[in-house]
């Protein structure tokens, strides 16, 4: 394996090259868009500790997106050799690199079905740095998260439902972990929280009774979808309106430069 350093806009691969290595992110972000008819349509935006361009790397098909860095970007190459090894040595990464592969695949036929609305920007221009406070408003919220709150220096922040004991908890990529029972109001992959474009978003990953932001209900019914949060203070509740899962997300901007790092 070795590194590299992408500079903002640069573009790491093309839709319909050969690709015979996939990457992780080592710091920095990533637009993965496709062209289409009526433009190009954003199919995911990655952050660090994630991997990319791996249908490629174990199809030996042409590259069916495009990459794009978001500001600078420093990336870890892997060879097919390399993935195999991890495949063998390092099953906990290996899960971790699947439920994100498959959360993008759920992410990107949303999309497609709507593709006006995700159509990809330039590279944002630098900008004040967006902050994230997590704070629990429930006894539920507060077994997951401390009083103090969660601030992320990382993004996404993944939340979800504990494993109960028929469910494989190696296959576990949440940051917040929240132990529900039967009949459950929170899915295994519930929610994130990233930051795009100097904005804060809340993602539903394909829950079943969706999550409600500031009233309004995002996602449910297995369907993935996203909202912008507001600045200041926004109420989040994991599942339906009678969830004991509550959550205030503070949005602030620091001042210093994006330089595109989460």
């Amino acid at each position: 394996m070795n590194e590299c350093v992408v500079l903002p806009g640069e573009i790491i691969f093309r839709e319909g090259e050969p690709g015979g290595e996939a990457y992780v992110i080592q710091s920095g972000r990533v637009e993965i868009f496709k062209d289409s008819a009526n433009g190009p349509i954003v199919l995911a935006n990655l952050e660090e500790s994630e991997m990319f361009g791996e249908m490629s790397l174990i199809d030996e098909q042409p590259r069916s997106a495009t990459a794009r860095a978001i500001g600078e970007v420093e990336l870890r190459k892997i060879t097919l050799d390399d993935f195999v090894d991890i495949l063998d040595s390092q099953p906990e990464d290996t899960f971790r690199y699947l439920r994100s592969l498959y959360e993008r695949i759920r992410t990107m036929n949303a999309r497609l079905d709507k593709p006006t609305d995700h159509r990809a920007k330039e590279p944002p221009r630098a900008s004040a740095r967006t902050a994230v406070l997590i704070l629990p408003s429930s006894p539920a919220a507060s077994q997951a998260v401390p009083a103090g709150g969660m601030a992320p220096r990382r993004f996404p922040v993944r939340a979800g439902r504990m494993p109960n004991s028929s469910e494989a908890e190696e296959l576990d990529i949440n940051d917040i972990r929240l132990t529900d029972s039967e009949p459950f109001n929170v899915s295994r992959d519930h929610f994130s929280v990233c930051i795009k474009g100097g904005r804060a978003y809340l993602k539903d990953r394909g829950s079943y009774l969706g999550t409600i932001v500031n009233g309004v209900t995002v996602g449910g019914d297995r369907t993935v979808a996203e909202t912008a949060l507001n600045l200041g203070e926004n109420e989040v509740i994991v599942g339906g309106q009678h969830s004991p899962f509550r959550f205030t997300v503070v949005v602030s901007h620091e001042q210093s430069v994006d330089d595109g790092r989460p």
